[in-house]
């Protein structure tokens, strides 16, 4: 048997073998669909539209035209959300066999996807407080001849000494005495 193309992209799918349950076929039946797929995507781009899927910020409280907010909520997967349902599947959850959840982004901010952080994985806080231990050493190169300190951000006056740890600059015993 000859290998096939896709129909909209014409990439090369392998010969499926003698039976229509090898994984061939179902590798062909898969990338049939991305295929599709991909081709929704460029007709909606083309047409300044978003793809289904997307996520994107948007500055109102109530979502545009076609566009939900991703709070979490739970959709069917039949219906008018099939089409998103084919995209994001279970990946945020599901409450059961037949619904669907949308990403929960209220209070944080997405990351894209990576070997320590997959598609639909939860992490961070909405607040931290920071302390010295959470900041490795560093400095910041900073110059302001005019105002003593050079590249360091470290004090070019002799009367003044440096904080390293801070990069505060404090006046010395000896200066505080004089100037008061």
């Amino acid at each position: 048997m000859a290998e096939t193309t896709t129909v909209n992209y014409g990439w090369t799918m392998p010969d499926p073998g003698a039976s229509a349950n090898t994984w061939g076929s179902t590798l062909n039946a898969t990338t049939q669909k991305i295929d599709a797929q991909v081709k929704v995507n460029e007709l909606a781009m083309d047409a300044g539209q978003a793809p289904i899927g997307s996520i994107t910020m948007f500055g109102s409280i109530t979502p545009p035209a076609g566009w939900l907010i991703c709070d979490g909520s739970s959709l069917l997967q039949t219906g008018a959300y099939a089409a998103l349902f084919a995209i994001i599947g279970t990946t945020f959850g599901s409450v059961d066999s037949t619904h669907f959840t949308l990403p929960d982004l209220r209070g944080v901010f997405p990351s894209g996807v990576s070997a320590s952080s997959l598609i639909g994985a939860k992490g961070g806080a909405a607040t931290v407080t920071l302390d010295e231990t959470m900041i490795p050493p560093h400095t910041h190169a900073a110059t302001q001849p005019a105002h003593g300190i050079d590249t360091r951000g470290c004090s070019l006056s002799p009367a003044l000494r440096s904080c390293e740890s801070a990069r505060l600059l404090l006046p010395t015993p000896s200066t505080a005495a004089k100037s008061s």
